[in-house]
């Protein structure tokens, strides 16, 4: 079984790493405390198997683990057979891309001046953190996405039968990964959640703050996730109520107790707009001792979009000029790497008027906006006067979760539905569809779209 025999790293470049019992390698970073980590290179973490290191030490040679200034040195995988792109997963939950085999040795590289040669250039292999967590001597190591062809990766090469009306060919095809994703909140199945194999932590999160079972991240003691399993385990902190709409979930308890909504909000919005709702007769969910009842959304995901209009109304004042939201839209499209090789998913971004900051894509509208959030929650990252990029249709449900976030100008190339565009006005947020080419529908708040530069 393959796994990793040593863990190192170094202050300074071109010397030797020292062993230590664990690290922490951060997403697109590297090994925390390491010399060469950096979100800027794609060598974040280097790799060496110790049958290489074995292979000096058969020429009388007394060398260790991290003498050739690898940080993970490996036993039972052939890492120089691994194509550019493969992914492997440390553990259950640290996943690096390998992105490079092999490079050109540093002429003070301190091995090299020793013995005389450095087997790194040609052995030695360097990949990027695509999620991070804890690394320990002893941790399993398993391939899961090579060359696209493999469980685990954002798509897959099939091979197909292509009919045309000039005949048949066989050829291949690059279609989407799809996930089963299972949210435990504080040992309590909570969802599951069909979704592309990408930042999933950050789409637990993200998911989990949408429906309002959390709002901070200062409530979250610990996420742990096992791929093999496809579970993400989330746990708030003791001291903090888990409230959903500020209901206290805790005082909740027995796996059948039930809760029965008698009375409509005053406030609600989707009785304000559509004139009923179905909560005070309907509004039992048992299961998982949630005060609703999961709303099948207009894209088949279960969601519960019951807001009061004073939780969720926006009041940023953000500007955004016509020239902007075509740029913003044009590199938002250029991002969309997935996406170009499958038409299988959905992304979002979130931006600035002038920048796009963070982006995703995922097979659902929801989860692409999800891993948004999320990953704002648990990299401190504020969403208060920015703006959502999205390529799907504009919906009730997604327009509430983005008001939630305290975005006042949603975007999108598709569709809006009419019941978004309500909540858009009432909420304070302006939205903009159909934004292709040189030309976009403002449906709302249209004051914040600039003209002749004011």
């Amino acid at each position: 079984m393959a796994k990793i025999i040593a863990v190192c790293r170094s202050k300074e470049k071109g010397t030797k790493k020292e062993a230590m019992a664990e690290g922490i390698l951060k997403e697109d970073y590297g090994l925390i405390g390491d010399a060469h980590a950096d979100c800027c290179t794609l060598r974040q973490v280097s790799l060496l198997a110790i049958e290489s290191i074995n292979k000096i030490r058969s020429l009388g040679f007394d060398v260790s683990p991290g003498n050739f200034a690898e940080n993970l040195t490996t036993e039972g995988i052939d890492l120089v057979s691994l194509p550019v792109s493969t992914r492997i997963i440390i553990g259950k939950e640290v996943i690096l891309e390998i992105t490079q085999i092999g490079k050109e040795c540093h002429t003070g590289c301190a091995i090299r001046r020793q013995i005389g040669k450095c087997i790194m250039p040609k052995e030695g292999v360097f990949a990027k953190v695509i999620r991070g967590g804890f690394v320990r001597a002893g941790d399993t190591i398993k391939v899961i996405a090579q060359g696209g062809k493999d469980e685990g990766g954002d798509t897959k090469r099939l091979t197909i039968l292509r009919v045309t009306e000039q005949g048949r060919t066989e050829s291949e095809d690059t279609v989407v990964t799809e996930f089963p994703l299972t949210i435990i909140l504080n040992n309590q199945e909570a969802v599951t959640l069909l979704c592309s194999p990408t930042k999933l932590e950050y789409l637990a999160i993200g998911y989990l703050w949408s429906e309002g079972l959390i709002n901070s991240k200062n409530e979250i003691e610990e996420i742990r996730f096992d791929w093999e399993t496809g579970v993400a385990r989330v746990e708030t902190k003791r001291g903090e109520k888990s409230t959903y709409r500020g209901t206290d979930l805790d005082s909740l308890s027995g796996g059948t107790h039930e809760v029965i909504l008698t009375e409509c909000r005053a406030k609600c919005v989707i009785s304000h707009h559509i004139g009923k709702c179905i909560m005070p007769q309907e509004g039992v969910y048992a299961a998982a001792n949630l005060p609703f009842k999961p709303l099948i959304a207009s894209g088949g995901r279960r969601g519960s979009a019951f807001f009061s209009s004073e939780e969720v109304k926006t009041e940023p004042q953000i500007k955004i000029s016509v020239p902007q939201v075509f740029s913003l839209m044009e590199g938002f499209i250029e991002r969309s790497k997935v996406f170009k090789a499958t038409g299988g998913v959905h992304g979002a971004a979130l931006c600035e008027a002038d920048n796009l900051l963070i982006f995703s894509e995922d097979i659902g509208r929801h989860n692409a906006i999800d891993k948004i959030f999320g990953e704002c929650i648990l990299k401190d990252i504020t969403t208060d006067n920015r703006i959502i990029i999205t390529s799907g249709r504009i919906s009730s449900e997604i327009l509430l979760k983005v008001a939630r976030g305290n975005i006042a100008l949603l975007i999108s190339k598709s569709a809006t539905t009419d019941l978004a565009v309500k909540l858009a006005n009432d909420l304070g947020v302006t939205l903009i569809s159909f934004v292709r080419g040189k030309r976009m529908n403002v449906y709302t708040h249209e004051w914040r779209i600039k003209t002749d530069g004011k």
